[in-house]
């Protein structure tokens, strides 16, 4: 058996833990913690607020780690990250100080390093024919991720009456991820004595100009139309996607919904998005990746635009139904165009540049639902906000235009007939 799809599944699992541990939990928390701590959701908004800043910062980390060093010592420190902040959250922090604390210096990391960049530059590694579909089965497993989490953490909360019980198992998923990735992972099929598809490669393409793909240096890339139209779409949609997460059954019990109705609304949309997002590897590679992206968001708009005038736990499932099925087909969507744009060896520092910018902005807005919330006693103003952000995200992709890799010895604006854009694209 091809040893890519043993890391496959690795890879699966530490995001299953390391990022899903932290970001479908915390709503379903939210509540319970607050009230707790005596604080508001003003104060725990500061809390997501800060993670998100570092999330930022991090990723700039890990494409250096990456490029220096290697990927799977990524995933290593988001293991160990994982570990000190998941025993942080069970035994040290009980006051709102502490909390953010644990959020911004070990939560992040355990996200950001265990998941991410550092997984998808191990796979675009390990496989070439089947990239896509291998990226979506990924991500598909923060899909599971969304679709347990939630619910277990809600059955917890009611067994046990603690909302850190769930910390338990992610502090004993972290532990186990250090020493599998010591054990299993490896960055490179090279690594392995094998290739990439665990196929030998026939003898080497020689180009009849002489040209190849050059590593982009000096952020040239961040002038680029189609960069910018994924920084800004993806800022949209992580906006929207941590909204969701984190507020989402807040939103839905102060709409008179039971706890466990509410977590069922963030239960479907991960059922639901784990099957959108495997067929979201088949459109990528059917379809121009472009306008299944595009059409995505604003299929993501038109479902925020619902939330206002949902009364029924009815409307709320249909609403995560809704956002699982669109958001399903964002998730691969930045990686899609990047590779297809820059190239795999610009994959790492591009995808770094673009998470950080886009975090950095997401995370200036992360007090932005709280502060709504105190100020007008619901979250309505915060939905449509975000539909009207994702309408015009998906509109920025559409009319981005496309572009490829500068070449040797060749200018952008000397590629296909001096328009510089991308086959691959159209």
């Amino acid at each position: 058996m091809f040893y890519g799809w043993i890391i496959l599944v690795y890879l699966c699992f530490t995001h299953f833990v390391l990022l899903c541990g932290w970001l479908y939990t915390y709503g379903t928390t939210l509540s319970s913690m607050i009230n707790e701590f005596g604080s508001t959701m003003t104060m725990a908004s500061v809390a997501k607020t800060s993670n998100a800043f570092a999330c930022a910062l991090l990723a700039l980390a890990v494409g250096w780690i990456i490029s220096k060093y290697s990927a799977k010592l990524v995933i290593i420190l988001g293991g160990i990250s994982g570990t000190i902040g998941s025993a942080m959250m069970v035994w040290y922090v009980d006051t709102m100080p502490r909390y953010i604390f644990c959020c911004t210096m070990l939560l992040s990391a355990m996200a950001t390093f265990g998941s991410g960049v550092a997984s998808q530059a191990i796979l675009s590694n390990w496989f070439q024919r089947k990239r896509s579909m291998v990226l979506a089965i990924l991500l598909s497993s923060g899909a599971v991720g969304g679709f347990i989490f939630p619910a277990l953490t809600s059955f917890l909360m009611e067994y046990t009456g603690n909302w850190r019980s769930v910390w338990v198992l992610i502090l004993a998923g972290s532990v186990a991820s250090i020493f599998l990735s010591i054990l299993i992972l490896r960055d490179r099929p090279e690594d392995m004595g094998t290739y990439p598809d665990g196929i030998k490669p026939s003898e080497p393409k020689t180009r009849a100009d002489g040209a190849g793909a050059v590593i982009w240096k000096n952020r040239e890339f961040m002038h680029t139309p189609i960069f910018c139209a994924i920084v800004f779409a993806y800022i949209c949609t992580n906006f929207s996607l941590n909204c969701v997460t984190a507020y989402s059954v807040t939103t839905f019990t102060e709409k008179g919904m039971s706890l466990t109705q509410a977590s069922m609304v963030l239960s479907i949309y991960a059922f639901v998005n784990f099957f959108t997002r495997l067929l979201s590897g088949v459109a990528m590679a059917r379809w121009n990746p472009k306008y299944v992206y595009s059409a995505s968001i604003l299929l993501l708009a038109a479902t925020c635009a619902m939330v206002p005038f949902i009364s029924s736990p009815t409307a709320a499932y249909c609403f995560g139904a809704l956002f699982g099925f669109s958001f399903g087909f964002t998730v691969i969507g930045p990686q899609t165009l990047v590779l297809r744009a820059f190239g795999v060896e610009n994959f790492s520092a591009v995808s770094s540049v673009y998470i950080t910018i886009a975090q950095l902005m997401t995370a200036a807005f992360s007090l932005f639902p709280g502060l709504i919330r105190d100020i007008t006693g619901n979250f309505n103003l915060l939905y449509g906000f975000m539909a009207v952000s994702l309408f015009l995200g998906g509109l920025t992709i559409i009319k981005a235009g496309d572009m490829i890799p500068r070449q040797k010895g060749r200018r952008a604006d000397e590629i296909d007939g001096g328009t510089g854009c991308c086959p691959l694209l159209r």
